[in-house]
């Protein structure tokens, strides 16, 4: 039995399925970010976002809340699929 790709079971999701899918994804940013507000940690996200330690990077020409939100997540390197093959780099579908 074959097992189907996260991409041919997002296409099978209805709208209001997907809607739901990327709420939650938002929420858990959003709550982290606050999480990091309350914690005191909120200021050492803002300097990794504003000066960040990888010079030559896609994401330094991001927002800053886009940047902040990147490390937020534990990352201080994001890019797309394009991006990721151009630098040299293999993707796994659904990563």
């Amino acid at each position: 039995m074959k097992k189907q790709s996260k991409k041919s079971d997002w296409n099978n999701l209805s709208n209001d399925e997907k809607t739901a899918r990327r709420e939650e994804k938002i929420n858990s940013a959003l709550s982290g970010l606050l999480e990091q507000f309350k914690s005191g940690d909120i200021a050492d996200t803002v300097a990794m976002a504003t000066f960040p330690p990888v010079a030559g990077i896609p994401s330094t020409k991001w927002s800053l809340l886009n940047r902040v939100l990147m490390v937020s997540q534990g990352t201080a390197d994001a890019r797309g699929f394009k991006q990721w093959k151009e630098a040299g780099r293999n993707v796994k579908k659904g990563s």
